[in-house]
């Protein structure tokens, strides 16, 4: 049998080993516990980077998509600007044929009114012609007149004459051969009297034709006057026509010339425009181009400190790993060790 003290000697290393075992597996329960912590800090933070991570790749995505749409919206803006460009080049060759076109106008409008002064002078000189012919008739008509009469006259002096040589025949018995002398002359004088009779009867026929012809003539020609009269009205009414289009013409190409001014103009413009719509397509572009860089390099680094901040919390975690066996080897070579103190 044991001595009390040595009982109570080993009762108290059997308390003292159980407590250093308790402590011990307290101090291993703390270990786990904080190591728990850690692990589950390190999961959280390695969590939170991958969340980070995946944001600022969605958001680079997002940034490359925009600078896409930019980039089509600026290639729809230059094929606009192109079609305008198209469409003013062919509104500006549209102008230009039009001033062609007044331009010929003109050229016919002036021919026209060349032509129409042309007739108005013939008209001018038929009007001349035909009052010179019914001047000409009528000195034809009073010579013909004065000749009758003056051959009238004649005869009738001559009958005249005869009528009293017969008188004085009859009355004078006694001058009978002077008086048949005298009548002998008389029948000669009445013979002439009767042949100027019969020649101013033709006179007065050929007088009558004349007068005739004249009248035809003169009617012919105020017929050919009337008609030149009208011709020149509808040449006066056709030149102020013509005058009327050409003044409209010259307005027409006046309007085309302005026209094509401003078509040039706005052509200038669009150029102008297209220009500057392409440098900002361009400008865009870069931008977009250094927004996806950056984005994309933003999105490098925030990976590479994910992987960093990783490897960091798995080196950390394998630390504590290690500490935590070290500590539970330890806790149980000193349990072993008191263990066998209190057997012993």
């Amino acid at each position: 049998m044991r001595s009390p003290s040595a009982s109570h000697r080993h009762q108290q290393q059997q308390a003292c080993a159980t407590i250093a075992a308790a402590a011990t597996v307290a101090a291993a329960a703390t270990v786990a516990a904080a190591a728990t912590v850690v692990a589950a800090a390190i999961v959280a933070a390695a969590t939170t980077v991958a969340a980070a991570a995946a944001t600022v790749a969605a958001a680079a995505a997002t940034v490359a998509a925009a600078a896409a749409t930019v980039a089509a919206a600026a290639a729809t803006v230059a094929a606009a600007a192109a079609t305008v460009a198209a469409a003013a080049a062919t509104v500006a060759a549209a102008a230009r044929a039009a001033v062609r076109a007044a331009a010929a106008a003109v050229t016919v409008a002036a021919a026209v009114t060349a032509a129409a002064r042309a007739a108005a002078a013939a008209g001018a000189a038929a009007a001349a012609v035909t009052a010179a012919a019914t001047a000409a008739a009528a000195a034809v008509t009073a010579a013909a007149a004065v000749g009758a009469t003056a051959a009238a006259r004649a005869a009738a002096a001559a009958v005249t004459a005869a009528a009293a040589v017969t008188a004085a025949a009859a009355a004078t018995p006694a001058a009978a051969v002077t008086a048949a002398a005298a009548a002998t002359a008389a029948n000669a004088a009445a013979t002439a009297a009767a042949a100027a009779t019969a020649a101013n009867a033709a006179v007065t026929a050929a007088a009558a034709a004349i007068v005739a012809a004249t009248a035809t003539a003169t009617a012919a020609a105020i017929a050919a006057a009337t008609a030149a009269a009208a011709a020149i009205a509808a040449a006066t009414a056709a030149a102020a026509a013509i005058a009327a289009a050409t003044a409209a013409a010259s307005a027409t190409a006046a309007a085309a010339a302005t026209a094509d001014a401003a078509a040039t103009a706005a052509a200038a413009a669009i150029a102008a425009a297209t220009a500057a719509a392409a440098a900002t397509a361009a400008a865009t572009a870069a931008a977009a181009a250094t927004a996806a860089a950056a984005a994309t390099a933003a999105a490098a680094a925030t990976a590479a400190a994910a992987a960093t901040a990783a490897a960091a919390a798995t080196a950390a975690a394998t630390a504590a790993a290690a500490a935590i066996a070290a500590a539970t080897a330890a806790a149980a070579a000193a349990a072993v060790t008191v263990a066998a103190a209190a057997k012993a």
